[in-house]
């Protein structure tokens, strides 16, 4: 149970952040906001560079197996082990998933074409998979974009040399991408379901 606790402190933290763009995205994206002032888009800026911390959530599967050992055959408590890291994740993810669907819906509302909108995402997934990269390996953090811009564009700018990051941000990308639009699939699929119940009483 002590790996439960423990995992429990920066889980939380890691959560609060994952859903701090989505409560930007309520904001910012839902609603009619047809007057885009400063203050808007400096919610934007804080929008984006929060963003990665949702899909960031991915890459603390790495504790795992850690975490499973360490319970030392503890079967009931590995299987709460399990489902922890499973709602941890999920979270994640879904906040990343429901921010870029407001984003979508926004933009779609104000004439953007669906491919205009993809390419925007795509464009988001790539920013994100460099965030989530540079957050697991060199351990910067989402506000030191505004402390920190010169380390983070140089360590960025440097690791571009290695084939090795190249495939790993590649990796990511398709995972991150992957992961939002099963999410999204998933939510479409409720959503026809609870459309046709609502049609049938």
């Amino acid at each position: 149970m002590d790996v439960l606790m423990g995992n429990g402190i920066w889980m939380v933290w890691n959560t609060i952040l994952a859903l701090i763009p989505l409560v930007f995205a309520v904001f910012l994206f839902a609603g009619d906001r047809r007057h885009h002032r400063v203050h808007w888009w400096l919610g934007v800026v804080v929008f984006v560079a929060f963003l990665p911390n949702g899909p960031y959530v991915i890459t603390d599967l790495m504790h795992l197996r850690g975490d499973y050992a360490a319970l030392q055959g503890d079967q009931s408590t590995r299987l709460l082990l399990a489902l922890q890291y499973a709602v941890f994740v999920l979270i994640g993810v879904a906040a990343y998933a429901g921010s870029l669907e407001l984003l979508r819906r926004y933009v779609r509302a104000r004439g953007w074409s669906k491919s205009r909108a993809l390419g925007l995402e795509l464009v988001l997934h790539a920013l994100c998979s460099v965030g989530v990269l540079l957050g697991r390996f060199a351990r910067f953090n989402s506000w030191e974009i505004g402390t920190r811009p010169g380390d983070i564009l140089d360590h960025a700018t440097s690791r571009l040399d290695r084939p090795g990051s190249w495939l790993l941000l590649f990796t990511t990308f398709a995972v991150i991408a992957s992961a939002t639009g099963l999410l999204r699939l998933v939510g479409s699929g409720f959503g026809h379901l609870r459309d046709g119940i609502d049609s049938r009483t």
